[in-house]
């Protein structure tokens, strides 16, 4: 899926398509202040899922997938935007049968699993 010199909102509206939930959030809280003493702002984006190839991640890993960026300089919230869902998406294609977390420096890896990936419990009805 290529996303590519889409927006924030048509990358946000193809992960939705994709079986994603987003939020994002622009704020001051927690980005400082510049040099004059003017708030920054900073934006987060943030997409996630609880259904994992047919698995409930509640029930394996006591959360939710969760793949998350974040900047101060607003004239890269697409960019981020894209940078998140890639990571997402390639997740969901490489993690076939364990459930993954971003760990740090954006990178993905494997989750800590409090349930086997086959147990019934953690099967979605369809």
């Amino acid at each position: 899926m290529n996303l590519e010199n889409k927006s924030s909102m048509e990358i946000r509206l193809i992960m939705k398509e994709s079986g994603w939930e987003s939020k994002d959030n622009l704020t001051y809280m927690g980005w400082g202040r510049d040099k004059k003493g003017m708030r920054n702002y900073g934006y987060s984006i943030w997409f996630e899922r609880w259904d994992w190839h047919g698995r409930n991640t509640f029930c394996l890993t006591g959360q939710q997938v969760c793949f998350h960026r974040h900047t101060d300089n607003l004239s890269e919230i697409d960019h981020i935007t894209r940078l998140c869902a890639e990571q997402a998406l390639r997740a969901y294609k490489d993690y076939k049968d364990c459930i993954p977390c971003q760990i740090g420096l954006n990178k993905t890896g494997k989750a800590n699993m409090v349930y086997d990936w086959n147990n019934s419990r953690a099967m979605l009805k369809s």
